[in-house]
């Protein structure tokens, strides 16, 4: 993301690149290492302006990247799309499963999802609406689900129901459906790649 906010600033004539050398080039000429402030300097440097509000947004508040990254990505001709997951019982219930040692062990749980009120990490599935977990992957889910469940050493059941939203959703950087040449030649040059006439 700096590198794309140095490209945006500079009107895309300078990148992280640039940054790297002359923090390269200082580094030898001192011969030690480099602080957080010197970092700074370099990167105000090279965009000519101000950069540090922006990298302490980047560090501080990482819930609000999708909101920075989306207008760079824009000037490249791309965008951000929200996926959603093709694992039926991370995308309706908020559950992520894993294989380990032959089980089907609970690795992850999206908070406020009908799987964070009544599992845990760790626990073990044994079967999804009585159905044995060897082919789990494969389950159409409906919408609402009871797991055999072996949690802290007992056995137990879970009722879920999905309240009809996403969970476990990602995303992804996609070209835009129509792309200006101006954006086209940024995406090349951000790209390294060859730009023919």
């Amino acid at each position: 993301m700096l590198d794309l906010k140095i490209r945006s600033m500079t009107d895309h004539n300078h990148s992280l690149d640039d940054v790297l050398s002359l923090l390269w080039h200082d580094g030898a000429i001192r011969d030690q290492g480099y602080t957080h402030q010197d970092i700074i300097l370099a990167v105000n440097q090279i965009a000519q302006v101000d950069l540090s509000p922006f990298i302490d947004q980047l560090v501080n508040d990482p819930l609000e990247i999708s909101a920075i990254l989306s207008p760079l990505l824009n000037e490249m001709g791309y965008q951000l799309v929200l996926q959603k997951s093709d694992n039926p019982l991370e995308d309706k219930y908020g559950i992520r499963a894993q294989i380990i040692d032959d089980k089907l062990k609970i690795i992850n749980i999206e908070p406020n999802s009908p799987g964070y009120y009544h599992l845990s990490i760790g626990d073990e599935i044994k079967a999804i609406n009585g159905n044995n977990t060897s082919h789990w992957a494969d389950y159409e889910l409906p919408d609402q689900i009871t797991l055999d469940v072996i949690s802290d050493g007992f056995s137990r059941q879970a009722t879920l129901d999905s309240p009809g939203k996403h969970f476990f959703q990602y995303e992804m950087i996609v070209p835009n459906d129509k792309v200006e040449s101006l954006e086209f030649t940024r995406r090349q040059k951000w790209l390294n790649l060859q730009i023919s006439d």
